[in-house]
């Protein structure tokens, strides 16, 4: 008896309301329904999503290369012919159309929806990218072998920022290939960058449900992210993302999502929510930014400061500076403050160019 696929909504941690989504990412869209599935259910709430088309299982590549085709092209299968109707979310909640309404429902979407996809190859899956044209302009948009990266500004705060979606390969032959991507994207990236997608790859123990784990994979992948210098966006409610979906299940975190410090900054209380899906082995994830409790500014200690030219001397001078408490405690809870505050301003003025400089 296999595994079911990811619990109903009902088991799982409702989203705060006061959380509004950023991006969605669904596992697979294997059909033009779960394409609605992905995009429909989100939009217009969600103004970004992302799939991914697999190479496994009963569809062949070619025929994953011709969905994939038929789902980007202009969004042609949209505007088909239902003989059902078929259900839609809108500004107004879950509604039922008729055959005319949908086609018109599908053809406004379609005016309003951007899109990006890399291709299948062979046995390697392709990636969907679609985003609200009313609020984001895009740019900058470039495909590579296992990702998708685009500049994205909000229209509305004119604040930009980076994305890359990856779907990392499952064979470790290209393994290699596909991290030394990711380090290459960074080393070209300036600004605030957020990393997310299937990486097929794990971080450690705890990201798997049993023993066999390849180490040196492991070990691989952090040295990635480390030298990206990526922080991981949490995720909350849920240790795996990914079924065998076997009587005996492997259960495994592949989906994750990653950000640099700049992008950070924008969106502090930023956090992953699973989803409930029926067309997926992946655990669909909402990314929302959590905006009930206002997060003052954090300071990060990085442990590659003290090697950098110029980090004593702000530390000797910063410390060495007077101070009028004479309460010991006071003392050292002002000076390590004032620290912080000044190796701050340090970073944010040498630190972000050092960076390009040390790959």
């Amino acid at each position: 008896m296999g595994m079911p696929r990811h619990p109903s909504s009902a088991s799982l941690p409702p989203a705060a309301p006061a959380s509004p989504p950023l991006l969605r990412t669904c596992g697979s869209a294997t059909s033009p329904q779960a394409l609605l599935e992905l995009i429909g259910d989100a939009w217009p709430s969600v103004p970004l999503a992302i799939g991914r088309i697999p190479c496994s299982g009963k569809r062949t590549p070619d025929e994953a290369e011709e969905l994939l085709a038929k789902i980007s092209r202009n969004h042609d299968d949209w505007n088909t012919p239902e003989p059902i109707p078929t259900p839609i979310l809108n500004k107004s909640g879950l509604i039922e159309l008729n055959d005319e309404d949908m086609r018109e429902a599908k053809k406004s979407l379609k005016e309003k929806v951007g899109s990006a996809h890399l291709p299948a190859d062979g046995t390697r899956g392709g990636i969907l990218l679609f985003w609200n044209t009313d609020t984001y302009l895009v740019s900058d948009i470039t495909i590579a072998s296992f990702s998708i990266t685009a500049k994205f500004t909000d229209r509305a705060s004119n604040i930009s920022w980076h994305l890359t979606t990856v779907y990392g390969p499952a064979d470790n032959d290209r393994k290699l290939a596909f991290l030394n991507e990711l380090v290459h994207i960074h080393s070209h990236i300036s600004g605030a960058w957020m990393l997310i997608g299937d990486f097929n790859l794990i971080l450690s123990d705890q990201d798997k449900n049993k023993r066999r784990v390849n180490r040196a994979w492991m070990r691989r992948f952090k040295h990635a992210v480390d030298s990206s210098f990526l922080r991981e966006i949490k995720l909350v409610g849920r240790r795996y993302t990914w079924s065998n979906e076997q009587s005996d299940p492997t259960l495994v975190r592949l989906d994750r999502a990653f950000c640099n410090e700049e992008w950070d900054d924008l969106f502090q209380a930023a956090k992953l929510l699973p989803q409930a899906s029926s067309m997926s082995d992946h655990c669909p994830l909402l990314l929302v930014q959590d905006i009930t409790t206002r997060i003052p500014p954090r300071f990060r200690f990085e442990s590659f400061w003290p090697l950098l030219q110029g980090y004593n001397a702000v530390v000797e001078q910063s410390w060495k500076s007077p101070c009028l408490l004479t309460n010991h405690f006071a003392v050292l809870d002002f000076k390590l403050k004032r620290l912080a505050k000044d190796l701050k301003a340090w970073a944010k003025n040498y630190v972000g160019d050092i960076r390009k400089q040390m790959l």
